[in-house]
């Protein structure tokens, strides 16, 4: 009795599975067969049972074993662009809805995942900046603690990161929120991830009408600008300090101070109080346990401290888009879409001098621009038009020409 060949196809293929045969040396045989069929992850296996019978009764058996399989990956449809680059003020491309086809499965699920490297902007908010080291500054930190049981009891530290999202009116005025990664000057090994959430932001006109409430401009850095600020207020539920590094361990609750809420939060051009760039700065009380174990501290602590940080509302980051499909025998594809948001800087390849909103042209909005930072020593913005280092009225005038003679 001979048996065709045991054999393995893809599930989307039609072989032909053969017949068994047989012969006997006296009379006829009678052939009769058996077929089973096992699945399991996608998997089938088909058992044939064949059986010889001659007329006296002698019988023999074989059997071809058939492996169905799915070896081949999912296909994706309607894929978009892999690689693409975007102006800061342009809006992400909606997602598009990607399908996937399979040779043996039907039922695929993509699963969609948008990775941000580093900045995460907030589709919701009204502003998305990245808070930076205050450049041109009074002060050299961006963020200061008084009080900690350290040699000097001023504790200064560098932003790694940050990010500060702002909201219009919400209900309870507009609305900020800051977060962000900072290390310690004199140990860069331990540090703090804040998260403070700013509310009841007002203008000046309203900020003013309350009496005894006043602005902070310690180094006369605000001139006029003060007017256009926006005060917010620290919403102490859900404001901390979480230690980090040598600080792990460590928390602190944070509220605003001054306690009767005289001096706000400010948001705006020179308003983070230590520089003259677009800033967001205020004072805070900090209460909780404070851990450094590269100076074997574990106590309590409560005191005073400062936040500055100067605005980048065009940063350059990445965002990345990745599609993934498994079917039920474990073969996957993946794709993934990297799309690069040019910041400012990128930008200005891109655009002519003295098109500040980058939207191709010269005209009133990049003049505005321009005014909006009047007096700004040229190493912090991009404004300085005739290259004395300061960006005054003779650039906006150059400006002006400019954009007449375009």
């Amino acid at each position: 009795m001979i048996c065709p060949e045991d054999m393995e196809h893809e599930c989307d293929e039609s072989p032909i599975y053969g017949e068994a045969t047989a012969t006997d040396a006296c009379n006829d045989v009678t052939l009769t067969s058996v077929e089973s069929e096992d699945s399991d992850d996608c998997i089938t296996v088909i058992t044939r049972t064949w059986t010889a019978t001659d007329l006296c009764g002698n019988s023999s058996s074989c059997i071809q074993t058939i492996t169905i399989v799915d070896t081949s990956a999912p296909e994706f449809t309607n894929l978009p662009e892999a690689e693409i680059e975007l102006l800061c003020q342009d809006e992400l491309p909606e997602v598009p809805e990607v399908t996937v086809t399979d040779n043996c499965d039907e039922l695929i699920e993509v699963v969609f995942v948008e990775e941000f490297n580093g900045f995460n902007p907030d589709p919701e908010a009204d502003t998305n900046c990245e808070g930076v080291q205050p450049l041109n500054a009074q002060a050299d930190w961006a963020m200061s603690l008084f009080g900690l049981p350290n040699s000097g009891g001023e504790s200064n530290y560098n932003v790694v990161f940050s990010q500060v999202n702002t909201y219009e009116d919400m209900g309870n005025g507009e609305e900020a929120i800051i977060t962000g990664t900072f290390y310690d000057q004199a140990n860069p090994n331990g540090g703090w991830h804040v998260n403070i959430h700013l509310v009841n932001g007002v203008n000046w006109a309203d900020w003013s009408s309350i009496p005894g409430n006043i602005y902070k401009d310690d180094y006369d850095l605000a001139g006029d600008s003060y007017e256009d600020w926006i005060y917010y207020i620290i919403d102490s539920n859900g404001a901390y300090m979480e230690g980090w590094g040598d600080f792990e361990g460590s928390y602190l609750e944070i509220a605003h101070i001054p306690f009767n809420l005289s001096v706000g939060w400010q948001y705006g051009v020179g308003a983070n109080n230590v520089g003259p760039n677009l800033g967001l700065g205020g004072w805070l009380y900090y209460e909780g346990l404070y851990i450094d174990s590269s100076q074997g501290i574990n106590q309590a602590v409560s005191g005073a401290g400062d936040i500055a940080v100067d605005l980048d509302c065009c940063p350059t980051y990445l965002v990345t888009r990745i599609w993934s499909a498994i079917d039920c025998a474990g073969n996957e594809s993946t794709f993934s879409q990297e799309i690069t948001v040019l910041g400012t800087d990128a930008q200005a390849a891109f655009s002519c001098l003295g098109d500040f909103d980058f939207d191709g042209n010269r005209s009133t909005a990049d003049l505005g621009i321009l005014l909006g930072n009047y007096g700004c020593f040229s190493g912090t913005c991009i404004c300085d038009l005739n290259g004395d280092g300061w960006k005054d009225l003779i650039d906006a005038l150059t400006l002006v020409v400019w954009t007449a003679l375009r």
